[in-house]
């Protein structure tokens, strides 16, 4: 029994029959030698194996006692027992200084590391925890070995740990191992943080070792939380920058609507050189202060990332001519060419905002003009490239001005920075006006970008990116065939404008010869008579060098009497034509420079296949067909400034309407009660009952009456939301002050449907005025004075010219009736009846219009059938005007 249990005990104290735990199990009880010297351990382990020897060998009774071999057994393992100093000393010695030293580094290492490392075991007990770990928590290292690492993190996290941990160790996901993770710790004066884990995983003795790396997140956290609110406080300062904005735009606006539109109205009086020159000052003076806050109204959306950009269906080229002919009148006050040139590729239509478009146009081409003394400005739009959905435009605009230095151009494009700062004295302007346009050119996929040199001029090209409509996507129909091989004389001297008009015509298929001056011209001409091919038109600048275009004609028809061309003068904006001189010549067309393709197609076509003489035509496009007669239309003027309140009726007045005021949206309600309108202008701000607040009113009554009335939101507001606030607010349309004319009124068209006929108005329709088979002396001078708002010095003047042309006229018609020539009889009677119908000639125009059939058709006997009624309407209509103006006597 004893040696029984001796072996026994022998056997339970051995490490190979037991675990050798300690108390914390295996990987603990090993872990808790780490600081002994490893030389020890080697030491101990030589011994331990001698001593097992001999009791494997006593207690197994392997070999016998006294036994030759058990004999060897034990000198073999007193052997050991003596060699072991020397395998200390040898090998122990030399590894154990080696390990000291990799484990001074590994300390050290561990040491210098900025976040804390902390090492735990399956049983969440910690067993390093470096220096970084000591500054973070608070702890020293002493205090935390093999303690739970619970410890070390606040409630609810410290409870659910251990539960997380089993989790895992028995086959759970791993939602830490190996991942970044952030999550809030606890520091031993209980003050909780952010921190950064990274957990990692690692066997060693068949037991797993998990190993947190923990950044402290703190600094990072305060920075996040200074900057949040620095950019609350930097948000907070935009916001009431925008409202001041806003603020002062309406007040600043307001005022300005009324000076700049009083202003024009004065200049169209009566004045003085000296109050005109005054006048002009204001003017130019008011538009400058316009142009620069909105200059910085738009900077400071773009700012603010507010500028946004529209989607809509226009017409690039319409929309950069309207963009450029303002600009053209002051290029013609300094003597400079402005030469526009839209190339055939370009397309018709496309989608984008067009406001910005002709924003960036507008600010080029003045800028060109601001730098430009003499020579000229070249703009030019042209596509750049071209998908199925896509167009990309450039926009070139060119000077001959003062140029830029190389230096410069780097910085041009910068916020308040001019080319030269020196002409900000002396040229004016904010140096914003390109920044905007770059960051235009940018929100619309371009880009914008300069060429320039000094004393030579700049170049700037603008480019963009704008989709397609359908429309667009469709072939575009061939040039006119009247157009097809015309032959066309083109007499201008300036070079670049008289290359893009000969671009233009060759692109409608026309065949342009070019001349310089009149001498040029007529000695050209002569040449193209005598071969028997004189041109079919004739197209001549009215202030040529030396032979105005009105002596070229009157010496072309003097040396060539029986030329059959046509006629069409080139003026700028600031010529005027000698009108009695040009009828008695027979010149009934002019062309505005600059222009587009399509304005030279109307006009040569207009001229060739006889458009009418009117004085009008002179100054624009011709009313060549009858205009029904409309009731004027209503229109509510709701303004509480009694400036604006005049000039709105005065505008409205000038083309027709008729205009009630109601100063504040609480009057408007009222009147509207009692009466009813066509449209409503609506201003915003106004006391009492705003803008905005009256129309949602408005509104809400038509909900029961089923009746739209459109109202036009007519404000000086003009920062980003406001017209959706408007648009929200049940309102049609939006327009900012100060008005622009051409804009409310064309707006006024879209909106506006004339009332049919036997409205409530009451007014009569033109059947009545003139009912058809009825001679024209039913028609009354009032009749046409209400057609053209009364302005009965037009009327007469129209009618003057009327009848001093009407003889030659009809003796034209005669002789094309005569000589058979059908051709020449729809375009005589096309002629005549144009400008019969300005004066409600109902039944001339109907005689005349049967006569234009007839030459249509090639049918001289019915055209001979209606000659004799065509002529005596057309008399009898001369007699009545004669008979209401005394003047025509």
């Amino acid at each position: 029994m004893g040696s029984v249990d001796r072996r026994n005990d022998s056997h339970a104290g051995s490490p190979r029959g037991g675990d050798f735990r300690g108390s914390g199990g295996s990987w603990s009880g090993m872990l808790a030698l780490r600081h002994r010297p490893i030389g020890d351990a080697v030491a101990l382990v030589a011994v331990i194996a001698a001593v097992e020897a001999l009791s494997h060998l006593t207690v197994h009774r392997l070999l016998p006692p006294g036994s030759e071999s058990w004999g060897a057994a034990v000198d073999a393992a007193l052997l050991s027992i003596a060699i072991a100093p020397l395998v200390y000393q040898l090998i122990v010695a030399p590894a154990r200084a080696r390990m000291g030293e990799l484990a001074r580094a590994s300390s050290a290492v561990s040491g210098s590391i900025a976040d804390a490392v902390i090492t735990i075991d399956e049983q969440g007990l910690i067993h390093d925890f470096n220096a970084a770990a000591e500054a973070i928590f608070g702890y020293s290292a002493d205090e935390l070995i093999g303690q739970d690492v619970a410890r070390l993190m606040p409630e609810p996290y410290a409870s659910g740990h251990r539960g997380f941990l089993d989790a895992y160790l028995t086959g759970g996901p791993a939602r830490v191992i190996g991942q970044r993770r952030e999550l809030t710790a606890l520091r031993r004066n209980g003050e909780e943080f952010a921190a950064d884990l990274t957990v990692s995983e690692v066997w060693i003795g068949g037991q797993r070792i998990f190993t947190g790396i923990v950044r402290d997140l703190s600094a990072e956290k305060e920075a996040e939380r200074q900057l949040r609110l620095a950019r609350d406080t930097a948000e907070a300062a935009s916001h009431a920058k925008s409202d001041l904005l806003a603020t002062m735009s309406h007040e600043i606006r307001t005022p300005m609507n009324g000076i700049i539109g009083m202003t024009e109205l004065a200049l169209r009086t009566n004045l003085s050189e000296e109050q005109r020159r005054y006048l002009d000052l204001v003017r130019l003076s008011a538009d400058a202060l316009m142009t620069l806050i909105n200059e910085i109204l738009d900077f400071s959306k773009i700012e603010a990332g507010r500028l946004e950009l529209e989607a809509v269906e226009f017409d690039p080229g319409k929309e950069l001519l309207e963009a450029v002919r303002p600009l053209a009148v002051r290029c013609g006050e300094k003597s400079l060419e402005t030469v526009l040139r839209v190339r055939p590729e370009t397309p018709r239509r496309v989608i984008g905002d067009p406001a910005r478009f002709a924003q960036v146009a507008t600010n080029l081409v003045s800028n060109a003009l601001k730098f430009t003394e003499s020579g000229e400005i070249r703009v030019e739009l042209r596509r750049r490239w071209r998908s199925a959905d896509d167009v990309s435009l450039e926009l070139v605009v060119s000077d001959t001005g003062i140029g830029i230095s190389d230096e410069a151009l780097g910085t041009i494009f910068e916020p308040f920075v001019q080319a030269d700062m020196s002409t900000t004295r002396r040229y004016g302007g904010t140096g914003l006006g390109l920044a905007i346009c770059t960051r235009i050119a940018t929100l619309m996929e371009g880009d914008l970008r300069a060429t320039s040199e000094l004393g030579r001029g700049s170049e700037f090209v603008f480019s963009a990116c704008f989709a397609l409509p359908e429309s667009e996507r469709i072939p575009v129909a061939a040039a006119d065939p009247l157009l097809d091989h015309l032959p066309v004389t083109l007499v201008e001297d300036h070079p670049a404008q008289a290359a893009a008009l000969a671009a233009y015509l060759t692109e409608l298929g026309a065949e342009p010869t070019l001349t310089q001056d009149g001498p040029d011209a007529l000695r050209r001409i002569g040449v193209a008579v005598a071969g028997g091919e004189p041109p079919a038109a004739v197209i001549v600048d009215l202030s040529l060098p030396g032979m105005d275009g009105l002596a070229v004609v009157e010496c072309l028809k003097a040396l060539h009497p029986g030329i059959p061309s046509a006629f069409v003068l080139l003026r700028k904006a600031t010529e005027s034509i000698d009108q009695e001189r040009a009828s008695r010549l027979g010149v009934t067309w002019s062309l505005e420079k600059p222009c587009l393709a399509e304005d030279l197609r109307r006009t040569l076509l207009g001229a060739i296949t006889g458009g009418p003489p009117t004085v009008r035509s002179l100054t624009e496009e011709p009313t060549t067909e009858p205009m029904p007669w409309a009731p004027r239309s209503r229109i509510l003027v709701v303004e509480d400034n009694l400036v604006n309140q005049k000039l709105a009726v005065w505008l409205l007045e000038q083309h027709g309407y008729d205009a009630v005021v109601a100063s504040n949206g609480r009057e408007a309600l009222a009147i509207l009660e009692l009466q009813s309108f066509d449209a409503i202008l609506m201003d915003v701000q106004m006391p009492e009952l705003n803008g905005l607040d009256a129309t949602r009113l408005i509104r809400a009554r038509e909900t029961d009456t089923g009746d739209h009335v459109p109202i036009i939101a007519v404000t000086a507001y003009a920062m980003s939301g406001d017209r959706e606030r408007c648009l929200d607010a049940g309102m049609d349309a939006y327009l900012p002050k100060p008005l622009d004319e051409r804009q409310l009124i064309e707006l006024l068209r879209q909106l506006v449907r004339a009332a049919p006929t036997g409205s409530a108005h009451g007014e009569p329709s033109i059947s009545e005025v003139t009912p058809r088979g009825q001679t024209t002396e039913s028609v009354t001078l009032e009749a046409i004075l209400h057609r053209y708002r009364g302005d009965r010095d037009l009327v007469e003047d129209m009618a003057a010219a009327y009848l001093e042309e009407l003889p030659s006229r009809l003796d034209a018609l005669r002789l094309a009736v005569e000589s058979g020539n059908p051709a020449a009889v729809e375009r005589v009677a096309h002629g005549l009846k144009g400008s019969s119908s300005n004066f409600y000639a109902a039944a001339a125009v109907d005689a005349l219009q049967r006569m234009q059939q007839a030459g249509r058709d090639g049918d001289l006997s019915a055209a001979r059938g209606v000659l004799s009624e065509a002529v005596g309407e057309v008399e009898r209509l001369a007699v009545e005007l004669r008979r209401m103006s005394p003047r025509l006597e």
